[in-house]
């Protein structure tokens, strides 16, 4: 929220939200690409696995109010 509110009240005429962010917000960031560990990767897996199992039960459910 504070970005947006400091968009509209500090952005220059024409300039869109995109430029805004790329020439003053993140202007001097830099990159990091890390990869994630195997054991994150399959705990992970095994959490959407039992999430999407859950989906059944949480349809079910609102059927039932």
């Amino acid at each position: 929220m504070a970005l947006l509110a400091s968009y509209s009240a500090d952005r220059s005429t024409g300039e869109t939200l995109e430029d805004f962010l790329q020439n003053r917000v993140f202007r001097d960031a830099q990159v990091h690409t890390t990869q994630p560990k195997a054991e994150d990767v399959a705990a992970f897996s095994a959490y959407l696995s039992r999430f999407k199992a859950g989906l059944a039960v949480e349809k079910a459910a609102a059927v039932l109010k």
